[in-house]
This record gives structure tokens, sequence and C-alpha cells, in this order.
């Protein structure tokens, strides 16, 4: 007799509602992983006699005459895209609502939003349609609706329209001095944001601008304004010069320690990281900062995938940081010792190294997935299915 195979499904959907019990009969198991299984009355009861295991985050139970529609990147609901199907709506990344899509939103079924939802108050009745793995955004109808993060440059002053009420989901930054915010406010225009950044030198302008619930982060006067992470670098302070508001986080690389004397005034809203050895040089400077985090001489991130060996550790004397790598392999020459007093992880999804490497590397990670050889890691049955069994990976797949 024939031996029995396994099946096995990785989808981001899974339209179960075509489902077969004769075909699916002939396999042992079925898995199947999923974000999303869609079924119906008929597909629930053949699902329930088959030897099945559903790892799945969301079930949709609808009609089979249902279309599925699925949108990655920004997706629009407007007036115009009124339909006579009834669709199943997928959005992964941004659903934007635009007012007076009421007709539109009657053909949707249910809509999922993997990332954000965006819709006017007006449209808000239909909030039960929607379904949300992220953030849900409701603005004031009327609003014209800029970026999350909206930048006040020297034109928009210009350009905007009187009277206008402007929405930023997240924050308006005006961190330039010299913005004539008066102009904004002799145009009645108005923000409706959770914060505002702003120069100290035009605050009193900006405070027109918003209302009282808006947050305000204030840079102090003379301060020039740097988002983001930064590093300290000649090129940092041949762009921005001597008087820095870091909004974010500053890392301190070996040249940045004959910088810090040149530093007039520092402010850094999150941490700052540096080495032992720089921290005397830093605290001379008189900064105000968030918080202080020692690192390791020599940072490497943003890896898919990173083999530390020992060569790499001779040539970094000060130890290594490792920092946002999705696999971070550890050569087993490396000692126990080496690794307490050099090394440094952070942020790593899964660290394979030796049973002698296993303890010490868990003393010096953060935020790590997993830790250990790399058979350890994998899940058994999924590693026997991947050696024997039929398999299917797709975005979406009808059973």
């Amino acid at each position: 007799m024939e031996e029995k195979k396994n099946f096995l499904v990785n989808c981001s959907v899974c339209d179960a509602r075509k489902v077969s019990e004769e075909t699916l009969a002939a396999y042992e198991k079925i898995i199947i992983n999923t974000d999303l299984m869609v079924t119906d009355a008929r597909s629930k009861e053949v699902l329930n006699r088959l030897p099945m295991v559903c790892n799945c985050d969301q079930y949709v139970d609808t009609d089979t005459d249902t279309e599925i529609a699925m949108h990655n990147g920004r997706f629009e609901i407007t007036g115009e895209a009124a339909d006579t199907r009834k669709v199943l709506l997928i959005v992964n990344g941004t659903l934007e609502i635009r007012p007076g899509s009421e007709k539109a939103l009657e053909s949707y079924v249910r809509i999922l939003v993997n990332g954000t939802a965006l819709y006017p108050e007006s449209m808000s009745a239909y909030a039960g349609k929607i379904t949300v793995n992220g953030k849900t955004e409701c603005y004031p109808d009327g609003c014209v609706v800029l970026e999350t993060q909206f930048t006040v440059d020297r034109y928009f002053p210009l350009r905007a329209r009187t009277g206008g009420v402007y929405y930023a989901g997240e924050k308006v930054l005006a961190t330039d001095p010299r913005l004539p915010l008066e102009k904004l406010a002799e145009k009645n225009v108005r923000f409706i944001t959770r914060q505002l950044v702003v120069a100290e030198e035009t605050l009193e302008n900006a405070l027109l601008l918003v209302d009282e619930k808006t947050k305000l982060q204030v840079i102090p006067a003379g301060y020039v304004y740097v988002g983001g992470e930064t590093v300290l670098t000649e090129e940092l302070l041949e762009k921005y010069g001597t008087r820095l508001y870091i909004d974010g986080n500053l890392q301190l690389v070996p040249e940045s320690t004959k910088l810090l004397p040149r530093l007039e005034a520092l402010e850094v809203t999150g941490e700052v990281c540096l080495t032992e050895k720089q921290l005397e040089a830093f605290r001379k400077t008189g900064a105000v900062y968030g918080q202080i985090v020692l690192v390791k001489g020599k940072t490497i991130k943003n890896k898919v995938s990173l083999t530390l060996d020992v060569k790499m550790l001779e040539d970094a004397p000060e130890g290594i940081l490792v920092k946002n790598c999705a696999k971070l392999y550890l050569a087993p020459e490396i000692t126990r010792e080496t690794i307490l007093s050099q090394v440094q992880i952070k942020n790593c999804a899964n660290v394979i190294c030796s049973p002698e490497q296993k303890s010490a590397v868990e003393l010096v990670a953060q935020n790590v997935g997993s830790i250990g050889q790399e058979e350890e890691q994998r899940s058994g049955l999924f590693e026997q299915m991947m050696q024997s069994e039929k398999m299917v990976n797709v975005d979406e797949y009808v059973l």
C-alpha cells in the first residue's frame, strides 16, 4: 500500500471555500500556516472532517460568490469606486477612505487592513466593516490630509489656502527659525496633529496654528534641528554646525572623540551610544540627553546574515556591537571569555552558536528571538515536512 503524504501550505490568504474532501483525503495530515483563512458554511464542515492543523491569525466567513481583492501599499476608496460585486478587501499598507464614499463602501462585505486605516469622521459609521491590525486614524471632515509627518518648508506659507485646516497624523515639523509662520497665522491656517516640533524663535506664531491639545516640542533658540538616528561625524558638523538638537538617538564612532570639544551645545532627545573611553569627554560637553548607553567600539548593523569570526574581533580591539541582524552566526573558535569581553548583541532575530558559547551569548544579548544551534531553532515538524512532503509557498492559495 502506498504511504500517504502530508501537505503543507504557507500563504498570506487561504481561500478554502472550494475545498474538495476527496482530493485532500489522500493526505495523512494537512498543515496550513496563513494570516487569513476564508471559509463558508460548506467548507467549514469539510475541513472539520479532514486531518488538518490550521495556524492562522484570523478566520472570515463569507458567501461563495464574494470576491477577494488584495492590495499592497496604499489603496484609496473614493466616491467613484462604486461596484456591484461583493468584495472582501485586504490591504497590506495604508487604506485611505475619501469623503463621500458611502456607495463604494456598500460593496465591501469586510475590509481587513494590515497597517493603517485613515478616514474622515463622516465615514466612521462604516468602521464596523473594518478590522485593522495596526493603526486607525479618524480625522475631522474638511481637512486636507498631509503626510503623517509633515515638514513645513518656506514655500508652504505661500501655498496654504486661507482658512485651510490641515491634518498630519503624527507630527508637524516647523524646525527652521526663519519660517514666516506669521503668514500662516494671518491666513487663519490650522494644523490638526498630535505633536508640533517648532523652533523657539517662531513659537509665538506657531501657537496660533494648533489647539491646546497638541503636544509641543520646542527646539531651543540657536540650535539646529537634526531628525532621526544620527552619527557624530565631521560631515555632520560641516552641514549643521556645532549647536545641535538631535531628535532621536546619537551614536559616537571612533572619529567622534576628537569632534566632541568642538560642540558648543548639544541636546539629544533619545539615547547617546558611546564607548566607555568616550564617556568622560562626552560629559565635558555639558550635553542634555535622554540616556547614555555604553557600547562596544565597532557597530555592525542591518544585515540579513552575518558571521562573526576571530579575525573580525582582532580588528576591533574595543569590541563589536551587532545590531538589527536577522541571523548572526558565531564562529565556534570564539571563546566564552571573548564573547563576554568583546561582543554585544542587540535586536537580532536568531543567534547561531555552539552549546559552549550559549550561556555567554545570553549574558551579552538584548532583544534576541532565539539563541542556540541552528538545529535547535527549527521546528521538528516543519523539518520533516520540508524533507518529504508536498509544500506550497504563495501569497494567496485556493484550497
